[in-house]
């Protein structure tokens, strides 16, 4: 494509951005788009970098992934050294749509992880790479902090005194805007003004972003606290993003959706891959793969079980840890939504079902159209996911409705699942082999 911009025209590649809520219905449609457009898929989800991870990430799967090239899966092995940045994503991310334009394909980034997709349209803010040594006196600043108090010290107390230390490290701004016991984004906060004497507040967005209001530049997970920020304008970025989010046009249809994915989640592997994680050693919240929504419910339900004496677990436990989820799950699809209306490249249209054919390409040529106009068509964008009175009267009695968890025999296999777990962990364990 050629623009005028800056007094000389100039070629911009062309690229899909396609994003919106989970259970919205971007995996189907990115498939079908990017076979109309000659197109290959760019996962932008902080979750589908993990390997093992499958199920609970929602990736593609083989067949699919031999329909339509798929990049940024599989990137890096769980664990607690386990790093992978926005900042990271957006630089491998941008090389693999140069390579897929270079072979004359259309690049389509597709996820929900507004960070990610922030950063690979507009680049990531210019603080500098998390490293080690800096990292290790973070934690140790806070820890100092934390022991000079005492042991009767309670947790008010103990975060108080840990945010002090980056007041007097000589970022107040950034300590006073923290919530409490944030501690991640306090040791970024620290790590970052102890390497580079610099406040978070300093470092702005790289290209089209300088002027931006970018409060946050060291979150690299939480969506919801961008919710505001504005995206620089389309005329400037060096590439020719065309932009779309889906939105189901009922709130509660998406929470349907939602609490169904869950369950089949759980019908179809997300605990085999939560009990491989869990025998690596790795634990709920221990690691960035970890924290993600599902795994950490899992894990949590795991650890707890194994821990305990029961033999075998009565189903209120799993059910609780499975509405849990789901209530997270559609607390996350609120925090994308409330993300990406402070987002203004972004074409706000009706996700398609993704169980009905016609629906997805009813949306996907409505989306080519828009993609291969020659400029950007914001047009009318909807309610952009607010909701009516009527609609917040109904969301505030709904309640989650199991399907496939109705059923006994459902319920049945998942529990002889966790009790042949816990059979391996007993056998395998230092008391049980001594035995």
């Amino acid at each position: 494509m050629r623009v005028m911009g800056r007094g000389k025209e100039a070629w911009r590649p062309r690229v899909l951005v396609l994003s919106g809520p989970t259970a919205s219905g971007k995996s189907a449609l990115a498939l079908r788009l990017a076979e109309k457009l000659h197109g290959e898929v760019i996962s932008a989800d902080s979750a589908q970098v993990f390997r093992g991870m499958d199920v609970g990430a929602d990736k593609a799967d083989v067949q699919q992934r031999r329909r339509v090239a798929h990049h940024m899966i599989d990137l890096v092995e769980p664990g607690e050294k386990a790093r992978f940045s926005a900042g990271a994503f957006a630089q491998q991310a941008r090389d693999a749509a140069t390579s897929i334009v270079a072979r004359g394909k259309v690049p389509i980034a597709v996820g929900g992880s507004g960070m990610y997709v922030r950063w690979f349209v507009h680049g990531a803010p210019n603080a500098p790479p998390s490293a080690p040594k800096g990292e290790v006196q973070a934690i140790a600043a806070i820890q100092e902090a934390h022991e000079a108090l005492g042991e009767s010290a309670d947790d008010e107390a103990r975060w108080e005194a840990a945010k002090q230390r980056l007041v007097q490290a000589g970022d107040p701004k950034y300590a006073e805007q923290l919530k409490n016991n944030d501690y991640r984004r306090l040791r970024r906060a620290l790590e970052v003004v102890l390497e580079t004497g610099q406040p978070m507040s300093s470092f702005k967005a790289g290209r089209a972003d300088e002027q931006a209001d970018q409060r946050d530049p060291c979150n690299l997970r939480n969506e919801g606290d961008w919710a505001g920020v504005r995206s620089g304008a389309w005329e400037e970025l060096d590439m020719d993003f065309r932009c779309f989010f889906l939105c189901p046009s009922s709130r509660i249809l998406l929470y349907r959706r939602i609490d169904k994915r869950c369950e089949q989640m759980l019908r179809h592997g997300i605990l085999q891959e939560s009990f491989a994680l869990w025998k690596k050693g790795l634990r709920a919240g221990c690691c960035s793969a970890t924290q993600s929504i599902g795994y950490r419910h899992m894990l949590d339900l795991l650890e707890r079980y194994f821990q305990s004496t029961e033999h075998v677990l009565e189903w209120k436990r799993v059910e609780s840890t499975l509405l849990k989820h789901q209530q997270d799950t559609r607390r996350l699809a609120t925090k994308q939504m409330t993300w990406f209306r402070g987002e203004n490249l972004y074409r706000w249209m009706d996700s398609p079902d993704a169980e009905c054919e016609e629906s997805i390409e009813k949306v996907a040529n409505r989306i080519v159209e828009e993609f291969n106009a020659d400029r950007p068509r914001p047009g009318d964008q909807g309610t952009r996911g607010l909701v009516d009175k009527e609609e917040l009267r109904a969301l505030k009695a709904y309640r989650t409705e199991l399907t496939i968890f109705q059923d006994l025999a459902e319920q049945e296999k998942v529990l002889e699942l966790l009790h042949r777990m816990k059979q391996e962990v007993v056998a395998c364990s230092p008391v049980s082999s001594a035995l």
